[in-house]
């Protein structure tokens, strides 16, 4: 018998209840810095549609329907991603195997 700490694959899940809420705990920690990523991401992408959009409104000789067109494109995404973060911060979702027990709680 090796003495020592068992070296485990990236894949094997904790048996423990303590190494359980250990993983879960990072997982939940993983899931706000992803959300809040995600959040980062949809007001930067909104700013530099604005900013793009006062910089578009002032060319000249401008095709009429750019200006809305880059707009609506440029909040779209935006907006993707403000949603994506809600939905991040809403989710419940477990890892997907078959190894947690269905007691097993993450948050």
């Amino acid at each position: 018998m090796p003495i020592g700490p068992r070296i485990v694959s990236a894949d094997a899940l904790p048996q423990s209840a303590a190494g359980q809420k250990l993983v879960g705990d990072e997982l939940k920690k993983q899931t706000q810095r992803a959300a809040y990523t995600l959040l980062v991401v949809g007001i930067v992408q909104m700013t530099c549609g604005a900013v793009l959009g006062t910089m578009i409104s002032k060319l000249p000789g401008q095709p009429p329907n750019m200006l809305v067109i880059v707009l609506i494109a440029t909040f779209m995404v935006g907006a993707a991603f403000i949603g994506l973060y809600f939905w991040a911060r809403t989710c419940r979702c477990r890892p997907p195997s078959s190894a947690w027990s269905s007691t097993a709680r993450f948050w």
